[in-house]
């Protein structure tokens, strides 16, 4: 066991690959992704795919009370009176736009094909406009009657995909049964360091838009605006 860990990490040192490499990354779910084509356009048709845990959502907090001892905030329970996250996944654009120099990164990184070698994929979605929807929201809750503070926010749940060379020397190292021989038989102290040394993690940004229109969405959602709940479907 402890030579085939030697083996593997030593083998990482030498690591450009001579054929076409794989790319694999692992969804939330556990759904395993694979790349097998090394150009840009299918690295991203594969892993760029639009975030599903994008919400448009709405937080009332108590009204604030002055003149009282800070101890019996901090023991009021809940803090807000309603917390509520309307899905707007639906209204994602399916494509995403890569600024110039992010696509000569991913494509320095797919070109040079190293197996230890990351790339995060950050997700990130934009929609013009929404910050009106939200003052509408703000608005009508206080015509409501509503006395507290309102919080309103455009959430992409932070989505990103970590990228990985999908060699069988780099799968191995990355696995838990590598981790734990190294653990078990103190090869970990002298391999991880160098696996560390060849490996290198660059980072890209796609953008995502909203592609549906502020007014109208505020025009779908406004009837169920409610001081009570935040959101009630109607």
């Amino acid at each position: 066991a402890m030579a085939l860990v030697c083996l593997a990490a030593y083998r990482v040192g030498d690591s450009r690959c001579t054929s076409a490499p794989r790319f694999s990354s692992k969804l939330p779910s556990g759904e395993r992704i694979v790349c097998s084509i090394a150009d840009v356009e299918s690295f991203l048709h594969a892993f760029n795919q639009a975030p599903t845990k994008v919400c448009f959502r709405i937080i009332g907090y108590h009204q604030e009370i002055t003149g009282i001892p800070w101890y019996m905030k901090v023991w009021r329970q809940p803090p807000h009176v309603f917390d509520v996250s309307l899905d707007l996944a639906p209204f994602v654009c399916s494509e995403a736009e890569v600024c110039e120099e992010h696509l000569l990164i991913l494509k320095q990184h797919i070109l040079e094909a190293k197996m230890m070698d990351m790339l995060t994929l950050w997700k990130t979605v934009h929609w013009d406009g929404w910050e009106q929807v939200a003052a509408d929201v703000r608005q009508k809750l206080g015509d409501l009657g509503f006395k507290g503070k309102v919080d309103v926010r455009l959430e992409d749940g932070n989505e990103h995909l970590i990228v990985c060379h999908d060699h069988p020397v780099a799968r191995f190292l990355r696995s838990r049964t590598a981790l734990l021989l190294g653990h078990v038989t103190g090869v970990g102290l002298f391999t991880i360091p160098h696996v560390l040394a060849f490996s290198r993690h660059s980072s890209i940004e796609s953008k995502f838009c909203i592609r549906t229109d502020p007014v109208k969405y505020w025009d779908l959602i406004s009837i169920g605006i409610s001081a009570e709940h935040g959101f009630q479907v109607r």
